[in-house]
């Protein structure tokens, strides 16, 4: 605000499951965990950020971006009596932006790792997602694929997660 004098705001962060193999799962998490978020804020801007384990595009990110999927989509939990569908869906006009894709685009990679029993994985699974009111400045740049000597985690990097960064005005 003008003068440096923010109001208050709701940072929430979550590591979601690895689950891959069955994005229904994938799904309920990230339905869940953004719809508890943006409950708790109760309208004040927030800014959720983690290992999502989720790819850009994919049904989980889809639901957050986007707020809602289809009743067809195929990455959405089966339909079982007595269970509320309500998981499809954010709420009326509930959705958070991605930072990255705000400020351009998600990178081409936030992880970059090998792994024994599923071996190499080089994709974009972290994010800062951000409430509509929220403005995105910018964003640090990460390294493209071209541009890493090795998998991580390395000597210099000490995660195999790079690390993302975004400037927000709230």
């Amino acid at each position: 605000s003008p003068g440096g004098k923010g109001g208050p705001f709701v940072v929430g962060t979550y590591h979601m499951p690895c689950v891959y193999w069955d994005p229904r799962v994938m799904v309920i998490h990230a339905s869940l965990a953004t719809k508890h978020l943006l409950s708790f804020a109760s309208g004040l801007p927030c800014v959720f950020a983690g290992d999502f384990n989720f790819m850009p595009g994919s049904g989980p990110y889809r639901l957050v971006t986007e707020g809602k999927l289809d009743e067809d989509d195929l990455e959405q939990p089966p339909k079982k009596e007595g269970v509320d569908r309500d998981f499809l869906s954010l709420g009326s006009g509930m959705r958070m932006k991605s930072a990255y894709a705000e400020a351009g685009g998600e990178p081409e990679l936030t992880n970059y790792a090998e792994n024994p029993r599923s071996g190499l994985f080089i994709g974009t699974l972290d994010y800062i997602f951000v409430s509509p009111k929220v403005r995105v400045l910018g964003c640090t740049q990460l390294l493209a694929k071209d541009e890493l000597k090795t998998t991580l985690p390395s000597e210099t990097e000490p995660s195999d997660h790079m690390m993302i960064a975004a400037d927000l005005r709230l």
